[in-house]
C-alpha cells in the first residue's frame, strides 16, 4: 500500500492551503472534527 499511496509526509505536502496536520493521540473525535470544521470554514 505504501508504494501506491503516501501514508506519512515530512511536511512536504502539495496541497498546503488545504492541509491541516493534527496529532489526535490525546484528542477526542469531536474536538478534532470541530477543529477541521473551523479551520476550513465548513459551517
Amino acid at each position: 500500500m505504501e508504494k501506491k499511496y503516501v501514508m506519512n509526509t515530512s511536511g512536504n505536502f502539495y496541497y498546503n492551503e488545504n492541509y491541516l496536520k493534527i496529532n489526535n493521540t490525546h484528542l477526542t473525535a469531536e474536538f478534532v472534527a470541530k477543529k477541521i470544521r473551523d479551520e476550513f470554514q465548513l459551517f
